[in-house]
């Protein structure tokens, strides 16, 4: 792989992240020819560099790392949880996706039970690494099938009623230097209502998922920004949902590890916690269409050099409705996020206490 040095700077060409061995053989099992599958994924960007900043100040690193950042990631539509987190091991599984249903042989395990789809080749390695914490199951009660009315609950951290303000939105309020950024939004998400100091990068909302999380790479070195939201689209799967799906979630997977990868190489990876969310899953049984319907609880996933990698939570409860059933209330996620990382008051933001999980700290 060549790197290119510019200045300060350090530079890979993101080109060789996707298209290494592994990424052609993933598309290929999964049925999906190169060309069709980069171009599902969007990750077929000609020339494109991802900056891995190589800083020449000891005093800026320091500095730095003294800093606490937050990005949330959210895939659009209902990610699918049982074929992004499988149940390789349950006969109920493939019953109910006799089309659909990863194949045994293929996946990655995180335990007896549960294993990544093969796209997910480098969340598993930053699982086996202890960088990666799994929530099989998040939701709330009651949910709702809505992708507008779910992503309003996600984003406000209120079930119960309407509210006009998102829960990052009253972080930043409450805090004094505090800053949030939406990149490749062309309008201001609801998470962050409720402050205006906010900055709307919408330059590159056409972009992949690995530019936009370049892009916050470049606004966390500039510490233009503390708090990121960036969200990636296609995750509806009514719908040929293999011929959808398994590129998406590569193109999670490939995007994330550069990310990471870049904040290692500029020594900040342990000031930065990604979380990664759907405002609601899929069901169990595929439909007629060789896709899945809207469903409640979905997996979460918790990225950082200072997240206590591993499995919170039980997988999976599967009552006769053939939703799956919610283990973690995401609010105790945003209260471990709140108390444990961003040193907040999780009470003062959410409304009322929520128990804490050992995610971090």
């Amino acid at each position: 792989m060549k790197i290119v040095h510019v200045g300060a700077l350090v530079w890979y060409p993101l080109k060789d992240f996707p298209e290494d061995d592994r990424l052609a053989n993933d598309s290929q099992q999964a049925g999906v020819s190169r060309r069709d599958f980069l171009k599902t994924s969007g990750l077929a960007l000609s020339g494109c560099l991802l900056p891995l900043f190589h800083s020449s100040s000891p005093g800026l690193a320091a500095e730095a790392r003294q800093r606490r950042v937050l990005v949330m990631l959210q895939l659009n539509g209902g990610n699918d949880g049982f074929n992004t987190l499988v149940n390789y091991n349950s006969d109920w599984y493939y019953h109910a996706r006799p089309r659909l249903a990863v194949a045994r042989h293929t996946v990655l395990p995180l335990n007896d039970e549960i294993a990544f789809s093969q796209p997910l080749l480098e969340l598993h390695q930053l699982y086996l690494d202890g960088n990666l914490a799994v929530l099989p199951s998040v939701g709330y009660p009651n949910m709702s099938r809505s992708h507008f009315r779910s992503t309003d609950v996600w984003h406000s951290a209120i079930c119960d009623r309407l509210e006009t303000t998102g829960w990052l939105g009253r972080y930043i309020k409450s805090s004094v230097d505090s800053h949030g950024s939406a990149v490749g939004e062309t309008i201001v998400p609801t998470v962050f209502a409720g402050t205006d100091r906010l900055t709307l990068n919408s330059e590159v909302s056409s972009q992949s998922l690995a530019e936009k999380l370049r892009r916050v790479a470049v606004e966390i070195k500039k510490q233009s920004a503390d708090v990121f939201f960036v969200s990636l689209d296609g995750f509806d799967t009514h719908e040929d949902q293999n011929g959808v799906h398994p590129g998406l979630l590569r193109e999670v997977s490939v995007a994330l590890d550069a990310f990471q990868r870049s904040l290692q190489q500029e020594r900040i990876d342990e000031d930065v916690v990604t979380v990664v969310f759907s405002e609601f899953g899929r069901r169990l049984h595929e439909n007629a269409h060789g896709g899945t319907d809207h469903g409640a609880g979905a997996p979460v996933f918790v990225l950082g050099s200072k997240v206590n990698g591993g499995i919170y939570g039980d997988r999976l409860h599967v009552p006769d409705s053939a939703d799956l059933t919610y283990d973690t209330d995401f609010r105790q996620l945003y209260a471990t996020i709140l108390d444990r990382w961003l040193h907040s008051d999780s009470e003062k933001i959410l409304g009322q206490k929520y128990a804490s999980l050992t995610l971090m700290g």
